[in-house]
């Protein structure tokens, strides 16, 4: 499609199975915009992205809860998650910690609404359950790549998605997504698209109904 320019990269949190990729796209397109959740790491990985972006003069904007909702397009972005204060900003930290942190955004294009949660886990998905967002969507990326660490029952009944996405690695080490997050999303009715099953999965919407395509 002679894609040359991406609006917006967002890193939702620096682990590395989100981050790596990141500095080729950023290396390769024009970046309009980077979005994370203002966690630094000292991983070659994360510092040669950082070194790409300055380089390129980007824009680069720490994202947390309180950020005002963005535009793009006519689709509105809200951000639930990460908390606006939040741990140190340097030296390591637990994947727990890193996880619960993650960017999560709301994408609404007219009547229909996008969540994409990052890997938060239990304690952040219980946070924003007793917040004053509104989580419902129709389509939801599955928090954490289908760990039993998420999607727990209060967080699936506030948002009630209708599709669910699962990006997770063919024959994973982890074995995701859990027997037990797939039991709770067929009991809500959600279609499951699963990336090691179906391929890649676009999603695309007029803002009034949803067409999920897979490529194997």
């Amino acid at each position: 499609k002679k894609i040359r320019k991406i609006d917006t990269l967002v890193l939702t949190h620096p682990d590395p199975d989100h981050l790596k990729g990141l500095n080729f796209i950023a290396s390769n397109f024009a970046i309009g915009q980077f979005w994370d959740n203002g966690f630094f790491t000292d991983s070659e990985t994360f510092l040669k992205l950082e070194t790409t972006l300055l380089a390129k003069k980007t824009s680069w904007l720490f994202i947390n809860e309180q950020s005002p909702p963005q535009t793009i397009d006519g689709v509105q972005i809200s951000f639930f998650n990460p908390p606006l204060r939040m741990l140190s900003q340097s030296g390591s930290r637990s994947s727990s910690i890193l996880n619960n942190h993650s960017l999560v955004m709301k994408l609404q294009f007219r009547n229909v609404s996008f969540l994409l949660p990052g890997d938060v886990e239990k304690e952040a998905e219980e946070r924003m359950v007793k917040g004053e967002h509104s989580l419902k969507a129709d389509l939801l990326k599955v928090p954490h790549h289908g760990s039993h660490s998420s999607s727990t029952v209060s967080f699936l009944e506030r948002v009630k998605p209708a599709y669910a996405i699962v990006s997770v690695g063919d024959r994973n080490i982890g074995r995701l997504p859990h027997p037990e997050v797939l039991k709770r999303y067929q009991e809500i009715g959600a279609r499951i698209f699963r990336t090691d099953q179906n391929g890649a999965i676009t999603v695309m919407t007029d803002g009034e109904k949803i067409e999920v395509r897979t490529f194997r």
